[in-house]
């Protein structure tokens, strides 16, 4: 069985995978954005000690979630539809990774000459 693969084909498939872990990187940019968020809003709802900038921490897991501020309770499903989104992109990203590692991989072991934007991508 022969198979073949163009210097085009390679090009595409590095190019989706860098495009997937860039994709991933602005997806883990959004889990801590709105980590910040809803760290932010718990610093404001929080029940406030003696002290400037301190505030005495509350688990708000175990409070019902009807209980909940409504603006915690937004920035609390937005954090998880993020999370969620994050967890997505990873198998994409991990799928592309494998594939670009497969083809670079392909053209080395049939000493196929990679180009110079190519050579160190592997």
């Amino acid at each position: 069985m022969s198979t073949s693969i163009s210097i085009s084909r390679l090009r595409k498939i590095v190019a989706e995978a860098d495009a997937a872990y860039a994709s991933s990187r602005e997806a883990m940019e959004g889990v801590r954005d709105a980590k910040s968020a809803v760290r932010a809003i718990e610093a404001r709802i929080n029940p406030k000690t003696g002290v400037d900038g301190v505030y005495a921490s509350k688990n708000w897991d175990h409070v019902p979630k009807a209980d909940w501020p409504p603006e915690y309770r937004e920035a609390r499903e937005t954090l998880a539809e993020v999370e969620a989104a994050v967890a997505r992109q990873s198998e994409i990203t991990q799928h592309a990774g494998r594939m670009k590692t497969r083809a670079l991989e392909f053209a080395r072991l049939h000493r196929i000459a990679l180009p110079a934007d190519l050579e160190g991508k592997i």
